[in-house]
């Protein structure tokens, strides 16, 4: 057998493969690329920069964010033809970063990749490492246009969009490595919050096929990684008065010894104006009340629709604590603070800022209403706060009705696990199987529910509480002994759920005494009935024959039916 040695090549230390230049130092763009880049002009007409585009779109997985150094170009294709400033400046910066572009590495099999997200007004973009002998190695640049209303999501929600984009077009890498997400932002929170809807509910249950862990971002080790932070995340996203004004939210609290209160002033920059006070009916601290008036400020911003809110109070522990200045002390005033970090993500930015007593009096004023008796002031309305703002309440100074805790569900265990510790099991098949079961739970006061598309949360049972609802729903007080099916639809409409709820529901309408003994006898057969036959023609007419004690010879006695037929044998 002979070879084309044109065609053949063993034991090379680098060739082309796929378009790129492959080698021992990883993977290099195709220098033929660049150079058609390079070597173009300006383009005069629209075929020149849908040329343009189309060799930069080749290039994408080398760009440092490649779609927002192509918007300007983008957007002239959408309307007629003009080359201004901003696209010669693109077309520039475009020929520079291609004089020196990045060099791209292959993955170790099973190695942990790391992922970084940025966002902004009009883009997404991703970048994919991975860690050798303490260094970052770049595998991967994504980067997507947003368009129409996804300009409009907040901005937790561009991470998670940005998050789900990656993974479907890095669909290998997130199949075969663990992935860990290196961000700032609670992105783990927001998409596995109890009253999540509509597509956020759907990228948590697409992203929990794959192994992901979210972590904070650590000390950046590579000058690319670093260019992609500080030319993109650090952008500032411009605002328009117009359509997202900037609400100013000025709260301050009162604290006495027996009641409390909380003053809240809501102010945007067109003078719309709204004042609440807000009188707390349990007793708190100093910080406490504070706290209960920043969440009470963010809940009536929240309402109103704002998307960019500054907090000011004249607090300086609460302000240093959201901010991160200062340490947190008691486990109440951690929950307080998760509480607003929870809210924070409702909103696109949200800042908060330290200002002088004197210049929050009208807040301070109507904090002292809230907390002033009902005699006091009579002719003033105000909200009544009957329990702490606490997601969960772990209050000692106030004797709570202990109350014996419920059974979690067994068929449940590693899931709880999971979403409480992070804890998976050994077995990697097992742990992929719990991270996919996971993405449909939630855990609310300590508590699993499950959640869907259409339907609100739905409490998990274990096989005691299963039993007991059924019970009740069946043959309760409004229990009507409904069948089977209607019985597993009425469990999940009062809000409950496990596994084999159909199959329980049904054996459960079986062994229900009143329903057997009190069910309708059903006397139709269970198939239709057909009229026999007659298998031989004239076998009744042989009915009244007797046996003839005289035989011809060639005839047998034949009995069928009750009937005695003579029947000739090789007779013709």
């Amino acid at each position: 057998m002979r070879l084309n040695p044109a065609k053949c090549a063993f034991g090379v230390s680098s060739g082309k493969f796929l378009g790129y230049l492959v080698s021992q130092r990883g993977i290099e763009v195709n220098p033929e690329k660049v150079r058609a880049v390079l070597e173009m002009q300006p383009p005069r007409t629209t075929k020149q920069l849908q040329q343009l585009t189309g060799r930069t779109v080749a290039l994408n997985r080398f760009i440092l964010r490649s779609t927002d150094k192509c918007l300007p170009f983008f957007k002239i294709l959408k309307k007629a033809f003009v080359w201004d400033s901003k696209c010669e400046e693109a077309f520039g910066n475009l020929k520079e970063y291609l004089m020196n572009p990045p060099l791209l590495s292959r993955p170790v099999e099973g190695e942990v990749l790391y992922m970084y997200l940025a966002v902004s007004s009009s883009t997404v973009s991703s970048a994919l490492v991975w860690e050798e002998k303490g260094i970052q190695k770049l595998v991967y640049f994504t980067s997507r246009a947003l368009r129409g209303a996804e300009e409009r999501y907040p901005r937790i929600e561009k991470l998670a969009f940005a998050l789900i984009v990656s993974a479907r077009k890095l669909r290998p890498y997130f199949q075969a490595h663990a992935i860990r997400v290196l961000t700032e932002y609670p992105l783990k929170k927001v998409l596995q919050k109890p009253d999540l809807s509509g597509r956020l509910v759907n990228w948590a249950v697409e992203l929990g096929q794959f192994d992901i862990e979210f972590h904070p971002r650590t000390a950046i080790k590579g000058q690319a990684l670093a260019n992609f932070f500080l030319e993109f995340c650090n952008t500032p996203e411009p605002r328009d008065p117009a359509q997202h004004p900037l609400w100013v939210v000025y709260v301050d609290g009162s604290s006495q010894c027996q009641r409390s209160g909380v003053g809240v002033i809501l102010e945007s920059l067109q003078k719309q104006k709204f004042q609440y006070a807000i009188k707390l009916d349990f007793t708190t601290t100093n910080n406490e009340v504070e706290y209960e008036a920043v969440l009470a400020g963010l809940a009536i911003a929240r309402e109103v629709g704002a998307l960019d809110v500054e907090i000011r109070s004249d607090s300086q522990v609460v302000i240093g604590q959201i901010s991160g200045e200062f340490a947190t002390q008691g486990d109440r005033l951690a929950i307080y603070l998760e509480k607003v970090h929870d809210l924070q993500s409702s909103f696109r930015t949200m800042t908060v800022t330290k200002i002088p007593r004197e210049r929050n009096v009208q807040a301070d004023a109507l904090a002292k209403a809230g907390s002033a008796t009902d005699q006091e002031i009579a002719k003033m309305k105000r909200q009544v706060l009957v329990q702490p703002n606490l997601s969960i309440d772990k209050s000692q100074c106030v004797m709570q009705v202990a109350r014996e805790r419920e059974p979690e569900p067994e068929w449940a265990s590693d899931v709880i696990r999971y979403l409480r510790s992070g804890e998976l099991p050994s077995h990697k098949e097992q742990a992929h199987k719990v991270k996919l079961q996971a993405a449909r739970y939630t855990m609310v006061d300590d508590m699993l529910y499950r959640r869907g598309y259409s339907h609100p949360l739905l409490k998990c049972l274990s096989a005691l509480e299963a039993n007991y609802v059924l019970r009740e729903i069946h043959e309760g007080v409004c229990g009507n002994h409904s069948g089977g099916r209607m019985l597993d639809i009425k469990a999940v409409r009062a809000g409950y759920y496990w596994p084999t709820m159909t199959r329980d529901s049904m054996e459960f309408v079986r062994s229900c005494d009143k329903c057997q003994r009190f069910a309708r006898v059903m006397k139709n057969p269970p198939k239709r009935l057909t009229s026999v036959l007659s298998p031989w023609p004239f076998s009744k007419w042989g009915g009244g024959l007797g046996r003839s004690d005289a035989m011809r010879e060639g005839e047998k006695e034949v009995f069928g039916g009750g009937c005695r037929l003579l029947h000739k044998v090789g007779g013709s």
